[in-house]
């Protein structure tokens, strides 16, 4: 019951802060007339506005051209791959720790929820970017002026927006997960006896799950 509950709980935070992001998102795009009017300057250098990034579909428009495949199609396979990619992590992290609750780790369990909820978000707010707005929309945006090797002066973009602030947060802590979870397992194997208990936790845990589906089936046929 507490499980269907966490995952309850993981499903609402990703909505919302999915709605976040794509709230802001049509806040912007109401505004986009005013594409490139400055909110805020500083010292003439730095200037802050809100700017929509089209780079999907000029990339779609691409691959059509040269795969003869309509530019719509590529749209819904970038943002498919999208989806495969957030849920490869999504299922890695799944995996890791599951084997960790076999070996008797701590699992740490707020940081796996706080991890599934920024992928999530990320991975769904993602392919909303791309299969119905078009293109990510990358709203906010830092214009600065720099001066190149040639002596010109040359402007340079930085643009985000704020499912890509959920997807720096959750690289740092992926990064920590992944190390911490490294050094838990390698001192299980490590340690020959903390590994042997391990085996035979594993083998019982999958010859529970293949009884279990050997007397539902046997179940089913009866009725």
């Amino acid at each position: 019951m507490n499980r269907k509950i966490t995952v309850w709980k993981i499903i609402l935070a990703v909505f919302i802060l999915v709605l976040v992001d794509q709230g802001a998102k049509v806040l912007v795009e109401s505004f986009s007339e005013f594409d490139n009017e400055d909110l805020m300057q500083v010292a003439n250098t730095v200037h802050l506005h809100p700017r929509i990034n089209y780079e999907t579909p000029e990339e779609c428009a691409e691959l059509a051209e040269r795969t003869g495949i309509d530019a719509a199609i590529w749209q819904w396979l970038i943002a498919l791959r999208k989806l495969l990619l957030g849920a490869s992590l999504i299922v890695f992290i799944f995996a890791i720790d599951k084997l960790k609750d076999i070996a008797a780790l701590n699992r740490r369990k707020a940081l796996t929820n706080v991890l599934l909820i920024l992928l999530g978000a990320v991975t769904v707010a993602g392919c909303i970017d791309t299969a119905l707005w078009g293109g990510t929309r990358d709203f906010l945006c830092i214009s600065f002026m720099f001066e190149a090797a040639s002596g010109r002066q040359m402007i340079g973009h930085l643009a985000s927006d704020i499912k890509d602030i959920y997807l720096d947060i959750s690289f740092v802590l992926f990064i920590y997960y992944v190390i911490r979870s490294i050094n838990d397992i390698y001192a299980v194997v490590k340690d020959k006896e903390a590994f042997a208990a391990f085996k035979l936790a594993f083998k019982e845990r999958i010859k529970s799950r293949s009884d279990a589906k050997k007397r539902k089936e046997r179940s089913e046929d009866s009725v």
